[in-house]
């Protein structure tokens, strides 16, 4: 005969409320732009830019360095925080949640900088 106890202290997570789950990854996106609006400011910072035809760093590309690097530290922020409460099937939502919008709030941010650099000399 099986003795099977109905306490098992290594039970499974409890069920996640989607509504919290929805929140949680709404949260996340919205973070998420504003990080990338916070890497386009730093790559044009950081002088990751051209001038006219001239460069004034000799690789403007690692600006795209700036904002992967931050991309996946918003990942892990956000699994240290979100994975507790997630379906395991479900995990590589924190990691594509917000990304078109991080994407394409780094590039308008750092091409509006660069822009602003270059037509009316901005130094920052």
């Amino acid at each position: 005969m099986s003795s099977k106890s109905s306490s098992n202290p290594a039970s499974p997570v409890p069920p996640i409320d989607p509504k919290m789950w929805r929140h949680q990854l709404n949260v996340l996106s919205w973070i998420r732009i504003g990080l990338g609006v916070l890497a386009g400011f730093l790559a044009s910072a950081l002088g990751f830019v051209t001038i006219g035809t001239t460069l004034t760093s000799e690789y403007p590309y690692y600006g795209l360095y700036v904002a992967a690097i931050i991309y996946i530290a918003s990942y892990y922020i956000a699994r240290q925080f979100i994975l507790t409460n997630i379906d395991p099937k479900n995990k590589n939502k924190l990691f594509t949640q917000g990304l078109f919008s991080y994407v394409m709030m780094f590039l308008f941010v750092w091409i509006v900088f660069n822009t602003l650099i270059n037509v009316i000399g901005l130094t920052i």
